[in-house]
């Protein structure tokens, strides 16, 4: 008995010596990884910490996941899981503003683009605008993230004063066209807004009006596709503008064309067999209610140079003539782009309408997203 303990003592020593000097690690469970009591001596361990988000993936979580609101999970869509760097822009109050953005066209922009593609959404305001107004329309897009930036028309451009204004909307054929108003949203989409230092961090812009309807659920994502061909520039149609609203345009066209250092005879000639049907320009404009593109494009120095001029010479059109910013930048745009550089959307890819009546709208499509 005495020779077996001894034994047993001898072998229990034995043991506890390998433990010592090689470790020991317990058998584990399959699929769960075994953790070591004592580590080998050749390895060091390393810390698990995650890398820290940068500044632009910080805002791109944010951009896409932000939220006002809890989404049911029977109602959550399937979401794009990566987006494109892009925004979409609305301007809204005075007469851009009211019930039918708030009741019909902003809802249906919710569920039928924003709920299956959650894009940014910045909304410019003039200080008539009312807080709780501010607040309503966030809530009715409780699935991306709204930005406001207050904006003011108070100002002309240098050699336009509000006597001027006055009278030349007031003359002949100018008394059926918008006012001051309209003339100072033209002149702010033509050119005014795509330096703003709050637009710098993106790469696309989606321009939509207040009584821009979406009226079924748009099947892809449109800066997808923008993205996907290299387009600096999307639409859905070309059109000529109203004759009586383009007066003096071409004129003042060919006089910028004259200035520009930057303008060589194939971009004159581009520009002019564009603009000129039977040697008359049919003022071409691509309809911009519904408008991508990139903001690149819309601070070209070509573009620029075109707006800088436009909005500082005679006959200052936009404010004498109510000339739109549909027909200015397409100019701007057709004297930069080479033909594979635009996209054009069809009605299926984007369904879309322009102020249509309220009781011919269809109501909303709340299906899942592709």
């Amino acid at each position: 008995m005495l020779v077996l303990k001894r034994t047993a003592t001898l072998l229990l020593c034995a043991i506890a010596s390998v433990w010592l000097v090689w470790g020991w690690e317990s058998p584990g469970v399959e699929g769960v990884e075994r953790i070591p009591t004592r580590k080998p001596r050749e390895t060091t361990p390393k810390p698990d910490v995650k890398p820290a988000q940068t500044t632009e993936e910080k805002r791109e979580k944010s951009d896409i996941m932000e939220t006002n609101v809890t989404i049911k999970m029977h109602d959550a869509p399937q979401l794009t899981k990566e987006l494109e760097n892009g925004v979409v822009l609305i301007l809204y109050g005075g007469r851009f503003g009211g019930g039918y953005f708030t009741s019909f066209a902003l809802p249906r922009m919710a569920s039928h683009f924003f709920r299956c593609f959650p894009y940014p959404l910045h909304i410019f305001h003039e200080d008539t605008v009312k807080e709780d107004e501010l607040v309503r329309l966030r809530n009715l897009v409780p699935m991306v993230n709204v930005t406001f930036e207050l904006i003011s028309f108070s100002t002309l451009p240098k050699g336009v004063s509000e006597e001027k204004v006055q009278k030349w909307k007031s003359d002949g054929s100018q008394k059926k066209f918008q006012g001051r108003g309209y003339r100072q949203m033209c002149r702010f989409w033509a050119g005014v807004v795509w330096s703003f230092n709050s637009l710098k961090k993106y790469k696309y812009y989606l321009r939509l009006d207040t009584d821009s309807i979406i009226p079924a659920r748009v099947p892809s994502d449109p800066f997808k596709k923008m993205a996907r061909n290299e387009c600096s520039y999307g639409f859905n149609r070309l059109k000529g503008e109203n004759p009586f609203v383009t007066t003096q345009l071409w004129e003042t066209t060919k006089r910028w064309i004259a200035s520009e250092k930057l303008v060589t005879h194939r971009l004159n000639s581009r520009l002019t067999d564009f603009s000129l049907k039977k040697g008359s320009f049919w003022g071409p404009m691509y309809y911009n209610n519904f408008e991508l593109g990139t903001f690149a494009l819309k601070n070209h120095p070509i573009y620029k140079s075109f707006f800088t001029y436009i909005d500082s010479h005679e006959p200052y059109g936009i404010f004498r003539y109510r000339w739109g910013d549909a027909p200015l930048h397409t100019l701007a745009v057709t004297a930069i782009l080479e033909q594979d550089q635009y996209c054009n959307f069809t009605r299926k890819e984007f369904p879309y309408q322009h102020n249509p009546d309220k009781k011919d709208l269809k109501p909303l499509d709340n299906a899942g997203c592709h």
